[in-house]
């Protein structure tokens, strides 16, 4: 519960949220890209197939970790 307590803190933080490899189904973890939306962070999805989270997302980036995630630390 700790765990959750501070992810949900920090999604109510956030700027960003990065949402990696997953089908988005999953509460409440899932959750929490929502939360980050709601408080005005951006959310961006990265996996190599459609997500339940994906409509909530500003920008859904269609690849594995593997090969999306170089490509935003190379810019």
């Amino acid at each position: 519960m700790d765990a959750l307590a501070a992810a949900e803190q920090a999604a109510e933080r956030c700027d960003v949220m990065l949402v990696v490899g997953t089908a988005g189904a999953v509460y409440p973890a899932a959750g929490l890209a929502h939360q980050a939306r709601a408080a005005g962070a951006r959310v961006v999805i990265v996996n190599p197939h459609p997500s339940e989270l994906d409509d909530i997302a500003h920008r859904v980036l269609a690849g594995t970790s593997a090969q999306v995630l170089p490509q935003l630390l190379d810019f």
